[in-house]
């Protein structure tokens, strides 16, 4: 694409790809209140010869961590093989924190999504899907606080609980307690319009 006259941005922290651009800008000096910052700009060279964060750690100039956890047990996982695993045997260990790494297609994900899922039920996935099955879903709904919330809302007023969700009797007849209603435009996107109710 690039080589086409056009210009590539990409956000990016693997050294590869951070390697072959033609022009870095470098952000920082920490993450979320630390950072917003301009900490360099230039090329790979010269990122490799300041002293912002992402040089140091391109050099190691700086160390990132020189002891590690003792783990308090293992998981482990025999002859694994589920998509490209080749019956692989692992033991990983508990109470620690663990990086699965390798290539692309390399079987990561299988390894843990799949196998360890499987043979270890009980684990909290946290990964990038949703948190709700519905777009009105919030961290109250997920947390279940609103379950508690209705049931005294309803207590007070003597009425169902149902009268206080979003999606049951609650709900705004007219748009389902979306807050708004849509209208198809049959080869357009469809126009979303507040309720009036």
């Amino acid at each position: 694409m690039r080589d086409r006259g056009n210009t590539v941005l990409v956000v990016e922290h693997d050294p590869d790809v951070i390697e072959i651009a033609d022009h870095v800008i470098d952000v920082g000096p920490k993450a979320g209140n630390g950072g917003g910052q301009i900490m360099f700009e230039g090329s790979y060279a010269e990122l490799l010869r300041s002293d912002c964060l992402t040089g140091q750690g391109l050099t190691a100039k700086r160390k990132i961590k020189d002891s590690f956890r003792k783990p308090n047990g293992y998981f482990p996982l025999r002859d694994a093989r589920s998509h490209n695993l080749k019956g692989v045997d692992v033991d990983i260990p508990k109470g620690v924190f663990v990086c699965v790494t390798g290539v692309a297609g390399s079987g990561k994900s299988s390894l843990i999504n799949t196998e360890f899922l499987k043979h270890y039920p009980e684990a909290v996935v946290v990964d990038q899907s949703g948190i709700g099955r519905s777009s009105r879903s919030n961290a109250v709904t997920y947390t279940g606080a609103f379950d508690d919330m209705r049931k005294v809302f309803a207590s007070e007023n003597k009425v169902s609980p149902k009268l206080f969700s979003f999606n049951s009797s609650g709900a705004c007849p007219r748009c389902k307690g979306l807050g708004y209603t849509e209208t198809e435009m049959a080869f357009l996107d469809p126009v979303k319009t507040t309720c009036e109710d």
